[in-house]
C-alpha cells in the first residue's frame, strides 16, 4: 500500500529540520526552502498477519435429568504473527537540495543530516515482526439449586510467550547506523469469574457478576531519541520505554433484564464498577509524530447503563439507550510522575455520557412486503484526548449525529435509501497535534446511498 507522507516528511524537513533553530543553529536560511516541502513523499507500507488457533473442549451431559449441574472445560492454543515493512522517500530530494544550497545533503557539513546517507532519496526503512502465543486452560461450572436460582464460576489460566523485534536501516530518524530492537515477553495470567442470576418470573431476571480480565503487554515501536528529544524532555524522560506490561481489571456488575406488557416493552439496566490496575495508555509525541504505550498507573470506572425498547403501536418500534461513566486515574506510576498528571485526572477517550434514540415504523404493503422508515440519533459526551492540558487535543467536545433511511421489504430482500449525518454537522470533535501542527477532525459529512440486503 502506498501512502502520501508529504506532510510528515517533505514539509517537516522544510519547516523544522533544514532552517536554523535552537537545536539546529547551523541550519540553512534560504527563501527557496519551501520547494523541499512541495516534493512528493511516497510511503510504501506493507502489512501481513497470520493467526492459527485450535481449541479442545469437553462439555457435561445436558440432558433433562442433569439440569442442576453443568460444566465445560477446555484448552485453547493460538499463535498470532504480524509482519510490517515501511519504506519512506522524497522524490528528487538529493537533487533539489543540492540545487538550492549548492551542497549534497549527504555532505558531512550539512547540519541536521550529519553522517546520514540518502540512497535513492530514501529517508527511512524499517520492518518489524510481532509474535503473540497463548496456551490457556479454562473451566466453567454452573449450578442451579432450583428452577429460579443459577450460580456460575469459571477460571482461566493463560501462559503467553512472544516477542517483538524491529530493524531500522540508517536514515534521517535513526542516524548513520542501523538500529535493531528485540523484546521477549512472557506473561502468565489467572482470570476468575463469578455470577448469580435469579429469575423473578419467566420474563424478568436480576443478576450480579464479578470477573477479572487482562490485556497482555508487548514492546514499543522504536522511538528515535534525537528526533523525539523535545517530546521526551517535555515528559521528563531521556528515552522512551522499550516495553509495557500487562494490565488487569476487576469488573463488578449488577442489573435487571426483562420483558413486560406482553413483550411490548423490554428493559436492560445495570450498574458497574471497574477497578483497573497498571493501565496501558497510549501517549502521543506530537513534535516528532510518534507514540508510545506506558503503564500509566491505576484507575477506576463506574456508572449506570440503560437500554429500553418499546412497541406502543402495531409496526412502531421506539428505542433508547443511556450510559454515564466516571473514569479517572486513582494512582500514578512513579516512573511517570514527571508527565504532569495527577490522581483524579480523567482517563483518555472515555465520554462522560452516551445516549441514543431509535425510531422505526413499518407498514404492510402486501402479504409479502412492507415499507418502512427508520431514524436514529446518537449523542457522545465530552472526553479528554491528551494527558497534558497544554495539548490542543486535551479536551474533546460533545457531539451528536442523526441518521435515517426509508425502504421496502419483500420476502427475504430489503432495499433502502439511507442518509448518514442527516443534518450535515461539521463540528470539530478532535484536535490532535502532529509535527507541531494541530489538526481538526470533524464528523463524516452527509452521505447518501442505497443498500440491498438478502437473507439467503
Amino acid at each position: 500500500m502506498v501512502l502520501d507522507a508529504t506532510f510528515y516528511n517533505s514539509v517537516y524537513l522544510a519547516d523544522y529540520v533544514i532552517p536554523p533553530s535552537p537545536s539546529n543553529p547551523g541550519g540553512y536560511n534560504n527563501p527557496e526552502t519551501y520547494l523541499i516541502g512541495q516534493l512528493p513523499s511516497p510511503q510504501i507500507n506493507d502489512t501481513y498477519t497470520r493467526r492459527v488457533s485450535q481449541e479442545f473442549r469437553l462439555v457435561s451431559n445436558t440432558s433433562p435429568g442433569n439440569r442442576g449441574l453443568s460444566w465445560i472445560a477446555g484448552l485453547f492454543l493460538t499463535q498470532y504473527d504480524a509482519f510490517n515493512s515501511n519504506n519512506q522517500s522524497i522524490d528528487n530530494f538529493t537533487q533539489e537540495f543540492t540545487s538550492i544550497y549548492g551542497v549534497s545533503p549527504t555532505d558531512s557539513t550539512v547540519a541536521g543530516f550529519t553522517g546520514v546517507a540518502f540512497p535513492n532519496n530514501n529517508l527511512a526503512y524499517f520492518k518489524f515482526h510481532l509474535r503473540e502465543q497463548q496456551i490457556a486452560a479454562y473451566a466453567n461450572l454452573t449450578y442451579s439449586p432450583n428452577s429460579v436460582l443459577h450460580l456460575a464460576a469459571g477460571l482461566r489460566e493463560s501462559y503467553a510467550p512472544g516477542f517483538y523485534k524491529q530493524s531500522l536501516a540508517p536514515g534521517l530518524f535513526t542516524g548513520p547506523r542501523p538500529v535493531s530492537v528485540k523484546y521477549n515477553t512472557r506473561f502468565t495470567t489467572l482470570t476468575p469469574k463469578f455470577s448469580v442470576t435469579y429469575d423473578v418470573d419467566k420474563n424478568a431476571l436480576v443478576y450480579a457478576s464479578a470477573a477479572k480480565g487482562d490485556r497482555l503487554g508487548s514492546g514499543n515501536y522504536y522511538i528515535p531519541p534525537v528526533v523525539c528529544a523535545q517530546d521526551l524532555s517535555n515528559l521528563g524522560l531521556t528515552q522512551a520505554p522499550t516495553s509495557y506490561n500487562t494490565d488487569s481489571l476487576w469488573d463488578y456488575e449488577g442489573g435487571l433484564k426483562g420483558r413486560f406488557l406482553s413483550n411490548r416493552l423490554s428493559i436492560n439496566s445495570d450498574f458497574y464498577y471497574i477497578q483497573w490496575n497498571n493501565v496501558q495508555q497510549i501517549v502521543n509525541l506530537p513534535i516528532c509524530g510518534s507514540q508510545m504505550t506506558v503503564n500509566i498507573g491505576d484507575a477506576e470506572s463506574y456508572g449506570p447503563e440503560v437500554e429500553v425498547d418499546a412497541s406502543p403501536l402495531q409496526g412502531l418500534t421506539l428505542g433508547a439507550t443511556f450510559a454515564y461513566t466516571h473514569a479517572a486515574i486513582t494512582k500514578i506510576n512513579p516512573l511517570y510522575q514527571t508527565f504532569g498528571i495527577s490522581a483524579g485526572q480523567p482517563l483518555l477517550n472515555v465520554p462522560k455520557a452516551m445516549a441514543s434514540f431509535r425510531f422505526e415504523y413499518a407498514h404492510p404493503a402486501t402479504d409479502n412486503s412492507s415499507v418502512f422508515v427508520r431514524a436514529d440519533y446518537e449523542f457522545t459526551g465530552s472526553s479528554y484526548g491528551a494527558l497534558v492540558a497544554a495539548d490542543p487535543g486535551y479536551k474533546q467536545p460533545a457531539y451528536s449525529v442523526m441518521n435515517g433511511s426509508i425502504g421496502f421489504d419483500y420476502k427475504d430482500y430489503e432495499l433502502a435509501i439511507f442518509a448518514k449525518n442527516l443534518l450535515n454537522s461539521s463540528k470539530v470533535i478532535q484536535i490532535p497535534s502532529m509535527l507541531f501542527v494541530p489538526e481538526a477532525y470533524t464528523l463524516r459529512p452527509l452521505t447518501v446511498g442505497v443498500t440491498l440486503k438478502a437473507n439467503l
